[in-house]
This record gives structure tokens, sequence and C-alpha cells, in this order.
């Protein structure tokens, strides 16, 4: 039997399968190789994208704009780390960094060897700062011989470890940069608040194909403000001031003692805080729309003026507050109302002119004058006579007819509103503000006898000098808003004869130019007023203890405070009761000056400095408040 034949249509079908099998597993290779290609393409396109965020990320580590905000913080932290290591030097002897103008007198503000010792900590974290030398070389500290460096964390400050950092950074995204040396470094000053860095260090950016090759040359040219800073010159000055003076925190091993003791000062200008506005700049213009410490009217009775009677104040009022009625100046043009508002106020202004009637009566050859004042605090009556033979006056003395309840209240009596009390305004209650400075009072009229229980004028005092010191006006009203607010709030203000900020890194304590007769010849000078317990306030012994009891005349602005063991005494004068230098808030509040002995306060006179003039008693508006050494002031009681 023969086998069936193959269908025909059976065969067509299986050979259209094979041909079909044929054409996918084309298509499936097609298709891979399709989308291996697309892989290789991706991951190529990815690559690249990855290489360009690594170029600019490599690129960002070396920016322009990076390396200026590291040398920022680099100076920053180079600047207090001197400022603070030169404070804590444990050497007595050593003043600063050595007073020295360089070579051809490029840093001719002194501060040659400053800008080095910067120079050496922002690249290297290190410096000797010139402080001792010997044939080994230069140290900060003599024993053991060894500079001021950087420890730990605090290396990553410098700029060697920045050009370290960034060149391993950039090497694990697949680049190199090269860093060159710093060249041209300058640190000073380029005005009286702000400090200058700038120098250059070129800089080479490649990769290893050789794609990306970029030369740069990175020029630093920075601003630096001097506010927070530390002051080392005032803590340097105290050590030397304190080691000849003062046996309880002497320097006699040559080694610190009681470092918590030690004054420790910030450079702060006054600064409105809500506007930011610089409100203290100069001693012209130094009243302060901050807030300030301290009740005014305490000493020499610096206060706002009152129109308004006692009758009007209250314990609730801000602008007329009676638990501070004493710090308040009484204005008035009634004499009746000035007596009777004496008991209540600190001060008196008696706006209308005292009256002096004069009669005179005829009895034989005997003429007897009588002189009668009215309208004042202290109207004065007495009696001359004249011709011979005639009898004595009666009576035999000068006699007050008026004395107010407080017989030593400072006032001032003038013809009319005196037009230079409202020169500013109290910062609380928006009143006009003055010190009055009173050089006549009972005691001058009557002897030293009168005191308050007392109030009868001594016998026998019939010298009319008194009241013609009256006629001449010796009381007088001052402005003193300007050193208070910085006596207070402890800012510093312009200087021409200052040092500058850089210039207090440096021993420049006797090298004032005998020429200009300032220190920094830049123009760049700032001072500010040394107060407190630590400059002889009542509990100071280097204040209490001789020699240094002397201190109480010394002025108070802090370079001249602090120089006169080295350069003699030449600012010496009276201090001033009535300006608190507050160490603490509780200082100056009630009536702490007066407890703690903060009211301490002198400023050099020019006839004891001449190569300092205008001196700060004339440029703080307090002239007539010293006197010259050896003249009798006539101190008077501080209130």
């Amino acid at each position: 039997m023969k086998p069936a034949p193959i269908s025909q249509t059976g065969g067509k079908r299986g050979f259209f399968f094979t041909v079909l099998a044929l054409v996918i597993l084309t298509f499936i290779f097609i298709s891979i190789q399709l989308w291996a290609q697309a892989q290789t393409a991706a991951e190529n396109h990815a690559a690249e994208r990855f290489r360009a965020e690594a170029l600019q990320t490599a690129l960002s580590m070396v920016s322009n704009e990076t390396f200026t905000k590291f040398v920022n913080a680099s100076a920053i932290y180079a600047i207090n780390k001197l400022a603070t290591s030169l404070e804590e030097q444990p050497d007595c002897a050593i003043r600063g960094i050595p007073y020295d103008t360089g070579p051809s007198n490029l840093f001719p503000d002194g501060t040659y060897y400053l800008n080095s010792s910067i120079y050496e900590l922002m690249t290297y974290g290190n410096t000797s700062a010139h402080l001792y030398s010997d044939s080994t070389g230069l140290y900060f500290y003599q024993t053991p011989h060894s500079n001021l460096t950087y420890s730990g964390e605090e290396h990553k400050y410098d700029l060697n470890n920045f050009f370290n950092q960034t060149r391993a950074a950039v090497e694990t995204l697949g680049y190199r940069v090269q860093w060159g040396e710093v060249e041209n470094f300058t640190f000073n000053q380029s005005d009286a608040w702000n400090m200058q860095v700038s120098f250059r260090v070129s800089m080479n950016f490649s990769d290893s194909r050789g794609l990306v090759n970029i030369n740069r040359i990175m020029q630093i040219n920075l601003t630096v403000p001097v506010d927070g800073f530390t002051d080392p010159s005032i803590l340097r000055g105290d050590i030397k001031h304190r080691d000849s003076l003062c046996s309880d925190l002497s320097c006699s091993t040559k080694i610190i003692t009681a470092m918590s003791a030690r004054p420790h000062r910030n450079v702060y200008r006054g600064i409105d805080a809500s506007t930011g506005a610089l409100v203290i700049d100069n001693s012209s213009d130094a009243q302060a729309s901050l807030l300030k410490y301290g009740d005014e009217g305490l000493g020499w009775f610096f206060g706002p003026v009152s129109r308004e009677k006692n009758t009007s104040f209250s314990n609730t009022s801000y602008r007329y507050n009676l638990s501070t009625i004493r710090s308040y100046i009484y204005q008035t043009d009634n004499a009746a109302d000035a007596l009777e508002q004496s008991g209540y106020f600190g001060g008196i202004i008696l706006t209308k002119k005292s009256d002096l009637n004069i009669t005179s009566e005829i009895r034989g050859n005997c003429t007897f004058t009588n002189y009668t004042q009215t309208n004042c605090l202290y109207c004065i009556s007495y009696q001359t006579v004249t011709g011979s033979p005639c009898p004595a006056p009666a009576p035999a003395f000068i006699v007050p007819q008026t004395i107010p309840n407080d017989p030593y209240i400072p006032y001032i009596q003038t013809d009319g509103d005196p037009p230079f009390i409202a020169t500013h305004k109290n910062y609380r209650t928006g009143l006009d503000e003055a010190l009055i400075a009173n050089n006549l009072n009972a005691t001058d009229l009557c002897g030293s006898t009168f005191n308050s229980t007392n109030r009868a004028c001594a016998s026998g005092n019939a010298d009319p000098t008194p009241l013609r010191r009256k006629e001449t006006s010796e009381s007088k009203l001052w402005d003193i808003t300007g050193p208070r607010d910085m006596a207070i709030c402890g800012f510093y203000v312009r200087s021409t004869y200052g040092p500058s900020y850089t210039q207090r890194f440096t021993d420049f304590w006797p090298h004032i130019d005998a020429i200009n007769g300032n220190y920094s010849r830049l123009n760049q000078g700032i001072e500010s007023f040394v107060l407190g317990k630590w400059a002889g306030g009542a509990d100071d012994s280097c204040a209490n203890n001789a020699p240094a009891a002397g201190i109480e005349t010394y002025s108070r602005v802090d370079y001249q405070f602090y120089s006169h063991d080295l350069t003699g005494q030449t600012c010496s004068g009276p201090y001033v009761q009535g300006l608190p230098g507050c160490k603490q808030i509780g200082h100056c509040a009630s009536e702490g000056p007066l407890v703690n002995g903060t009211g301490r306060f002198a400023l050099c006179i020019a006839t004891t400095d001449p190569l300092n003039t205008p001196s700060p008693a004339q440029r703080y508006n307090t002239t007539n408040l010293t006197f010259v050494p050896g003249v009798n002031p006539g101190f008077q009681v501080c209130r």
C-alpha cells in the first residue's frame, strides 16, 4: 500500500513558519543590537553629563567667589586669634607687636610687623609676631621658644589647608588644580572702621585628557570691618599699668595672674539697631539713638529739662516719672517756684535775671550803702560803710535772704531762655537735655561752716567778692551728651589723635608723632573712654594705694590713660564727677555711680599736653569742667 502523499498546503504552511521564525529571530537580533547601541549611546551621554557636572562642581570649588568667602573667614579668624593671643601673652612686659614703619615707609602707622604676622597666620596658621628674637630665630612665646600656632581644627582657616583640600576634592572628580604662591600680600587700614586684605595667587585647572586647561590669577581685595573685634591695647596697657602700681594684680613673677580681673573690650560703634545707621562717629556727633544704661542726673546733674512742677510727675509717666525726678532739671522764670521746686529736682534753671537794689543813706561823715538782691536762689543782702570815723556795717556779714531747700543744688540763672540747652534730646523722655556745672553755692557765700543743718553764714565774712562772683555768672550749663553716651555705652569714635585699630596690635605707646601730635599719620585713629572699677573705681586698690592714687587725675581717653608709665604724666587734671563709667549695668542704676565710685572721670587738658591740641577736653566740650594743676578748683559736692 503506498503511503499517502504529502499535502501541498501543509508543506507551504511549514515553510511559512520556518521563514517567520527566521524573520522573528532576525528582528529580535536587530532589536537587541539596536537596544545595545542605544544603551551605549545613553551611557556615553550620561558620562558626558557626569563629566560636565563634575567640571562645574570642581570649578565652583576654586572659583573667585568661593575663594573670596574663604579668605574673608580666614582673615577674621587670624585677626581675632592674634588679638586674643596678645591679650593672653603671659609676659607682663609685652605691650604688642613691635612698632615699625618698615622699609621705604610703606606702613606709616608702624604696622609693618602686623602685616607680616597676619600674612603668616592666614597662609600657614602660625606666626612669631616678632615678639622675641635670639640667635636661633623669632618667637611668639619665650619659654619655651615657640610660635603662635593654630591647633587641630583651627588649621581649616589657613590658605595652605584650603589649597590642599581643594586639590584633593578636585582630583576625586577627575581634574587637577595647582595653586601658586601668595603674592603682594597687604593688611592695613582703609579707613578708621575698616581693614583691607589684598593679595594675588595664580591657579591652573586641567584634566588628564588635555581637554580642559584654565589659567587664572585670583585677585583678592577684601574689606573687613573692625566691629566686634577685641582691642588688645586696653588689656596690655592695663597689665603694664598695674604691674608697677598694684600689689593685688602685680606681675612681679612675670606671669599674669587673675586674668579674670583684667579689662577686656570689643570695638563697637554707635549703630542704630533699627536702621543700621551710624549715629556715633566722632566726638561732635556722639549723641546715641540707642538705649542707654543708667539714670541721668547722678553726679553733676546731667538730664532732661522739665518745665513742669513736681505735681505733674507720677510713677506711671514715662516722660515725667516721679521715681527719677532727682535726675531732672527744673526750668522756670519765677524765683519763688525755683526755690520751692529745689527740694524735688536735681538742678534749677532760672530764666529771669536777678535785680540788685542799692540804697544809700548819709549820716554825718558816714555813707551807709545797702545792697539787696531780688529774684534769685541765693539773694544776698549786705551793707557797706564809708567815711571816718564810722560804725561797722550791720549786720557784720553777708546774709543770704533766700536759700533753696537743697542749699547745694546746681543751678544756672540766665536772662531769658538759654538757647544752648536744646542741642540734644533725652533718649527716653524726648525733653531737652543739659548739664549744670555750678561753681557757686552757699559755702562760697557763707564760709565752710555752712551745711545742710547749719544754714547760718559764718560771722565776720563781709567780703563782697561772692556777690561779684555771682554777678559774673559763675554757674554754667554744659552739653556733655557725647562723652557721657560713650562712657555709659562703651562706644569708640573716630579721633584724629588716637591710634588706629591696627596700631592697637602694636607697641605704639612711646611712638607718638611729636610733629602732628597724633598716633595715626593716616588719620584713621579711634578712641574710647576707660572707665569703671578697673580704671580707678572705689574698689580698685590701684586707685587707693600710693603711688597709684594719682591715676584719678589721668585722662580717661584709653590711650592716654595707659600711656603715662612710659611717656610721663602728660595728661593730668581733676576728675569730673558725673560721668559714670559702668563696668556693669548695675553700677549705673540708682545711686550706683556714687556707691561704686564709677563716676570718676577726667580728660586731658591742653595746658599740660600742648602737642595734643585740641585736647579731649576741648573736643568733648568739657574744657571748663577741668582745671590747670596747682589751681584750686573749688570742688563741688557730688550729688
